[in-house]
């Protein structure tokens, strides 16, 4: 194994997410389709040799999503900003920090925002004024409270 990847000397052939695709949250799988359909060209009765072909033709970018952002939310933030942070960065989630702890409290996902739609929506016509001014560790401590 050793052998073989000490003679990589060239990037692997595939294409990386997203390049050509239209939707580049499922670029990755594209890429995948493309490795599977591809295995029996690196498929051989010598193990050593199967990765070696693999290595040489897929780097680790081939699985890698686009984007790696990591967003951290001090709890002091309000609701509403925080939704549309998450929102405006394309995340699910975003980890949550304590500045009087210093310390990580937790994570807010996008199921917690649903939590938080549910519990303060009273109407259409009526506005959600709660959300401006709540901040994140109020709602986690109604939510603890439970």
């Amino acid at each position: 194994m050793k052998k073989c990847t000490e003679r990589l000397n060239r990037i692997g052939v595939s294409r990386l997410p997203g390049w050509g695709s239209k939707n580049y949250a499922t670029g990755w799988l594209e890429t995948l389709k493309d490795m599977a359909a591809d295995r029996q060209q690196w498929r051989s009765s010598d193990p050593d040799k199967s990765y070696c072909v693999f290595l040489k033709r897929h780097t680790c970018y081939d699985l890698i999503p686009l984007s790696a952002k990591l967003v951290v939310f001090d709890v002091t933030l309000n609701v509403k900003k925080a939704f549309f942070a998450l929102v405006y960065n394309g995340v699910r989630v975003a980890i949550l920090w304590d500045s009087d702890k210093q310390r990580h409290v937790g994570m807010l996902t996008i199921t917690d925002f649903i939590r938080i739609l549910h519990q303060y929506y009273r109407s259409p016509n009526s506005p959600m004024t709660e959300l401006e001014n709540h901040q994140i560790k109020t709602w986690r401590g109604e939510c603890h409270s439970y």
